[in-house]
């Protein structure tokens, strides 16, 4: 009986140890010559957005940290552009951070907005 109660007392330390390790610190930099006046969030399966900025901008050569709860997970990142325009956004959807900590935006060779993972 004890040696079930500490086998599963284990089971749960590595599930808790496991879901703690996915968890981690994200950081965006801004090397897109754009300034953003919002960043939301979302899990990719999910419909709820959080603001990660509040009333604070993202310029450029700026950078922010964000909080993720899971990094193998699939994320979804508005970027606002023009904050009284419904649409004016730029988003990127089924980011997964896995190993990567900064995800750096800037400007591809046709002219668009792009990331790479560092």
């Amino acid at each position: 009986m004890i040696k079930k109660f500490f086998m599963a007392l284990a089971l749960v330390f590595i599930c808790s140890a496991a879901s703690y390790a996915q968890q981690g610190t994200i950081r965006l930099v801004n090397q897109s010559g754009i300034d953003f006046y919002g960043v939301m969030m979302s899990a990719s399966e999910d419909d709820e957005w959080e603001d990660i900025m509040g009333d604070e901008t993202l310029d450029n050569g700026d950078a922010v940290r964000v909080t993720v709860t899971n990094k193998n997970a699939a994320w979804d990142i508005r970027f606002f552009v023009n904050p009284d325009e419904e649409d004016g956004y730029v988003e990127f959807q089924g980011i997964t951070f896995g190993r990567y900590t900064t995800l750096t935006l800037f400007i591809d060779d046709d002219g668009d907005l792009a990331y790479s993972l560092e």
